[in-house]
């Protein structure tokens, strides 16, 4: 399993399930399976989360 650091791919995958309106049609326009826009869309927002908690 790769690593839980925030890539470049988590955020762009992020952005893509927010403008397309959910993790089917952003996998769809990705190119991937709903599994891994599901685990990069997982990625993002773990880290959102960790970000979020180390401010307050």
């Amino acid at each position: 399993m790769r690593n839980a650091k925030l890539e470049i791919e988590d955020l762009q995958t992020f952005v893509e399930v927010a403008d397309a309106g959910g993790i089917s049609p952003a996998a769809r326009r990705l190119n991937l399976s709903r599994s891994i826009v599901r685990l990069e869309l997982l990625v993002a927002t773990r880290f959102h989360d960790q970000d979020r908690h180390l401010r307050s």
